[in-house]
């Protein structure tokens, strides 16, 4: 794997266990994202803006904002490196991240944009001012996202979701991850013409709203797109009463 010459990054290593991996015997993407968060608390901690610096302050991190562009996903058994750094801080904070397997590839890059969340009022606020002394302002750059995510005008597929108690995370909430596993519940046997098969090459998602328990959702989808690069571009959305909780853009090699 690269050295960076880089004193706010952290490099973790996850062991993809059995539990993660999906019926073709590689990880879930939500499996992923969790790991991707792991590292993004360690790494916040040890640089002195993590949990334990926020929450004395009334406030919490939340994630807004989450692309992947994908080579590969790891297997079960494989051992896999998540390297991780803060990046642009501003009203918001960006992070980066890549995913190495253990011959030193790279077989993922993501970026993520999180917001600070009064844990009182659950609204988003302004980063408290001595955030700004612990916070590096100006990392490295991180993959950029898409500039907007399509809404799903006609739904093509549609899948029921209740939110339940164990799919809250520490901030009383549903955990980011959940919503990943939830985005293809609405594929059907059209799909079978290459659109939302195997593994997405590119993945963007914004999260809109915070999700509680007994939230019934509706995880929809539109008919697949192909554009000018011959890849197959599909709108996703997770709705609650009408209204996306979570937008998404994913895009298939044909």
């Amino acid at each position: 794997m690269p050295i960076f010459d880089d004193r706010f990054s952290l490099s973790m290593d996850f062991h993809v266990r059995y539990g993660e991996a999906g019926s073709d015997g590689t990880a879930r993407l939500s499996s992923v994202a969790d790991w991707l968060q792991e590292a993004a608390a360690a790494n916040a901690e040890e640089h002195g803006f993590g949990d334990a610096f926020m929450r004395p302050l009334g406030v919490t991190w939340v994630l807004t904002r989450l692309c992947m562009r994908i080579k590969r996903l790891p297997s079960t058994g494989e051992t896999v490196t998540v390297h991780t750094w803060p990046s642009r801080f501003g009203r918001m904070a960006d992070r980066g991240y890549e995913l190495y397997d253990s011959g030193g590839s790279l077989i993922a890059e993501c970026g993520s944009t999180w917001a600070v969340m009064d844990l009182a009022g659950r609204t988003m606020t302004r980063p408290p001012e001595a955030l700004r002394g612990v916070f590096p302002e100006d990392g490295r750059p991180v993959l950029p996202c898409t500039a907007s995510l399509p809404r799903v005008a006609e739904i093509c597929g549609a899948a029921k979701v209740l939110v339940r108690r164990e799919d809250l995370d520490v901030n009383g909430h549903v955990n980011n991850a959940h919503y990943l596993s939830w985005l293809f519940e609405g594929n059907g046997p059209e799909d079978s013409a290459s659109a939302c098969r195997g593994i997405p090459v590119f993945l963007d998602m914004a999260f809109r709203s915070e999700c509680l328990p007994g939230d019934e959702l509706e995880s929809v989808r539109a008919a697949a797109a192909r554009r000018e690069d011959g890849l197959l571009a599909v709108a996703h959305a997770i709705r609650r009463g009408g209204s996306d909780v979570c937008r998404a853009l994913t895009l298939w090699r044909a």
